[in-house]
């Protein structure tokens, strides 16, 4: 199995789809947290209680 996997990523195909699924990888965390951020700032928007007195929540 080692020896598979050795062999896998000492080819050139290998890197290259290896350096695709960092690649990707990376671009899902950047999504991931910058929906976390704006999602979190959307609520507190939404959350403050000035508006909900306002509207007689």
């Amino acid at each position: 199995m080692r020896q598979a996997v050795s062999r896998w990523l000492s080819e050139e195909r290998a890197a290259v789809s290896s350096e695709y699924v960092i690649l990707i990888s990376l671009i899902a965390l950047a999504i991931f947290s910058g929906v976390q951020l704006f999602g979190q700032t959307v609520a507190g928007l939404y959350n403050r209680p000035e508006l909900n007195q306002a509207f007689g929540s």
